[in-house]
């Protein structure tokens, strides 16, 4: 599986598709700006790596790229939906739960977002798998006006949409390539349109 990581995500995809690799979307990239629709309750799309290893910055690196590419590949498929989404992503080395946890409720109380759709992608090294997984939250809050300290908390999945799939670089091209991100989100949206 480590192996396969060091060939990078953007090699994988190359190397799948049998062209040369080119740079992928980096973190800095955001979800177009949706204009008007900016005063709308959003879903915040939040990536978190969870295969850290602190000898292997390099995988860490392409743990963090699958992760990023995921989560804005995710929320440009809301976004396309009509829906204000709003991405978010965190490196595998941040590691502080309550720390991300807090900076994940004070993001969605200034964006408005009154649901979290968790994005992951992870590796099962026992079983040789990718899991890649969409969960939705809805987010409460106290009662009043929006304020960052309204003691917000994420509720229990409202889904759970789950692809087990093997690691090779068909899998880690299907993530890099949003293919992933829009057939699962589509099945997230089927489930917020009922």
């Amino acid at each position: 599986m480590l192996a396969l990581l060091a060939l990078g995500c953007a090699g994988a995809v190359a190397l799948a598709q049998d062209r040369p690799p080119t740079t992928a979307v980096g973190a800095g990239a955001s979800v177009p700006d949706q204009g008007t629709a900016a005063a709308a309750p959003c879903i915040l799309v939040y990536g978190h790596g969870r295969n850290f290893v602190a000898e292997m910055p390099a995988a860490n690196a392409h743990w963090n790229e699958l992760n990023q590419r995921f989560t804005q590949g995710t929320a440009l498929t809301l976004s396309a939906s009509g829906r204000r989404a709003v991405s978010m992503a965190l490196p595998v080395e941040a590691r502080d739960v309550p720390a991300n946890l807090s900076r994940l409720l004070q993001r969605a109380s200034a964006e408005g977002c009154d649901r979290v759709v968790e994005a992951t992608v992870m590796g099962d090294a026992a079983n040789d798998q990718v899991i890649v997984r969409l969960r939705l939250h809805a987010i409460a809050r106290a009662p009043g006006p929006p304020r960052l300290d309204s003691g917000m908390n994420i509720g229990t999945p409202e889904l759970t949409v789950q692809r087990e799939l093997p690691l090779n670089h068909r899998t880690l091209a299907r993530v890099m390539s949003d293919e992933l991100a829009r057939q699962m989100s589509t099945e997230l949206l089927d489930h917020l349109n009922r």
